[in-house]
């Protein structure tokens, strides 16, 4: 059985057709406009309102990144310093005359067997000597 198209079954003439119907109705000049108007409208609040949505992220950003920043130094400010023990970096074993050590603003005399941190300020006056 041969498959028929529809052009097969009847002809028709197209043009024959398109002078029977006429022309395309074109629509009405306001009634364009106003849709124009309205759609224009509608895409003007859109966008207002996609700037709006980008600066309120923004902002929310923004005050959750300044929000981390303060958490960060708030905890590193609060930390404890790792306050070692200072480990003395030698022992006196033997001195002779006057030998003195700075403690703050004050020169005191040092004693046989004081341990001495590595920061100790030593002065020993003439004929003075000193073993560590």
């Amino acid at each position: 059985m041969a498959e028929q198209t529809p052009n097969n079954n009847r002809s028709v003439d197209v043009e024959a057709l398109l002078k029977r119907v006429g022309s395309r109705t074109t629509p009405d000049t306001d009634l364009t406009a106003k849709s124009k108007a309205q759609v224009h409208q509608h895409w003007q609040q859109m966008v207002h309102k996609q700037k709006q949505q980008r600066k309120q992220r923004f902002i929310w950003a923004m005050a959750a990144s300044i929000l981390v920043v303060f958490t960060v130094s708030l905890l590193t400010i609060n930390q404890p310093l790792n306050q070692t023990t200072v480990q003395p970096f030698a022992v006196v074993q033997n001195l002779q005359g006057t030998v003195e050590f700075q403690n703050g603003d004050q020169w005191l005399p040092l004693e046989s067997s004081a341990k001495i941190n590595s920061s100790t300020l030593i002065r020993t006056a003439a004929n003075s000597h000193l073993n560590m």
